[in-house]
């Protein structure tokens, strides 16, 4: 699963599982989960394994490494339908997204 927002949600949802694990419960959402758990992987306070710690650093990292996939493909995708006549065309069609359009082109 290479940048795709599924991708990121078993990203999240391994997370929130581990911290589970661990007494740990945190709201569903990318953005809730990535800004907390800088603060819990520097917290010595919370009982964390130093190996549950790396692995924490290692799912923050692939998630906003992944959120970063999904930026430069939006930005790909934005930059085809900008530069295609046909993609323009459609984009007049209530409804249809910039991946689709460009999807109908190829």
């Amino acid at each position: 699963m290479y940048g795709t927002p599924q991708a990121v949600a078993a990203a999240v949802n391994q997370t929130r599982g581990l911290l589970g694990e661990y007494g740990i419960v945190t709201r569903q959402g990318v953005c809730h989960v990535r800004d907390m758990l800088p603060g819990l992987i520097s917290d010595t306070d919370n009982k964390l394994s130093g190996i549950m710690r790396q692995l924490l650093n290692t799912m923050f990292e692939l998630i906003n490494s992944l959120e970063l996939q999904i930026a430069e493909q939006d930005a790909l995708l934005k930059t085809v339908v900008r530069e295609n006549e046909a993609c323009q065309r459609l984009m007049k069609i209530p409804g249809v997204s910039p991946k689709q359009r460009q999807s109908v082109d190829s």
